[in-house]
């Protein structure tokens, strides 16, 4: 009966004892698991923690990196092909520019020769006008002889006609081949009026082409305006383009350093 009552006291002692020591090692498992720091465990162990630990920080760098430099070789193909196009513009307006020096520089020749032309045929139209008022004189002045010297063909009306035609410039060959034709006036006579009437002709083409001069001077006197003004928007463009260009280049070189320094980093992390 005593040993029966003593191995049941045993019994007991030695289940509340192992109790107590698997709730023991449980705990020390879970603080070791969960709560403890891993640079405290030394040993094999945690040099296993420490080379894990390694190897993910060296993958997350590599993955960064990796996406850093993608980033950095995407935005250099942008701002290559900006610069690229960029490049082509400045081409283009260059030669734009070129084209409207060159027809700045035609129609200034072709104003300058109407001008000169202009100013011939005005000079021309001076001449012509001295030269008709000096016959006109004459002519008048043999009307006024034909007249006192007892022609009877004409009366005084008739002479005052024949001088207010010959004042207003008006054509008066048919009315002076009459008078030729029925010999009341001598060859020298006719051949004065022949004369007068050249020159008037002679005015009249010439007045005829100085308009037209002077209408085609004024419109290439506006298309000068135009090509300066047109001119002075593309060198003001040109001026642009060259500001954008060196921005981009600027932007160009600092992603190309940013591209170096990614290099540098992953070649010194690799090295490690």
């Amino acid at each position: 009966m005593i040993f029966i009552l003593s191995l049941n006291y045993y019994s007991n002692v030695f289940s509340s004892s192992s109790g107590e020591a698997l709730d023991n090692f449980t705990k020390k498992q879970y603080e070791l698991l969960f709560e403890s720091n891993l640079s405290n465990i030394s040993g094999e162990y945690g040099d296993i923690f420490d080379i894990s630990k390694k190897k993910d920080t060296f993958n997350n760098i590599a993955d960064s990196i990796k996406k850093s430099r993608e980033s950095v070789e995407n935005d250099n193909e942008i701002i290559l092909s900006k610069i690229t196009n960029l490049e082509e513009s400045k081409k283009e307006i260059e030669e734009d520019i070129k084209n409207v020096l060159k027809k700045i520089q035609d129609l200034s020749l072709a104003s300058a020769q109407l001008k000169t032309d202009i100013e011939l045929n005005e000079k021309k139209i001076e001449l012509l006008k001295q030269k008709i008022e000096e016959n006109k004189k004459i002519l008048l002045e043999y009307l006024e002889y034909m007249y006192k010297k007892g022609n009877t063909a004409y009366d005084g009306i008739q002479i005052d006609n024949l001088k207010s035609i010959i004042l207003n410039d008006e054509d008066i060959s048919s009315v002076i081949n009459d008078l030729y034709f029925n010999g009341l006036i001598q060859i020298a006579g006719k051949n004065l009026i022949d004369k007068h009437m050249k020159f008037i002709g002679e005015l009249y083409v010439q007045k005829v082409d100085l308009e037209n001069k002077k209408i085609e001077y004024a419109g290439i006197r506006k298309q000068l305006i135009i090509e300066q003004k047109n001119l002075k928007d593309k060198r003001e463009f040109q001026e642009k383009l060259l500001k954008i260009s060196k921005n981009r280049q600027q932007e160009y070189e600092k992603i190309i350093a940013e591209k170096l320094k990614t290099e540098n980093k992953l070649r010194e992390i690799t090295a490690e």
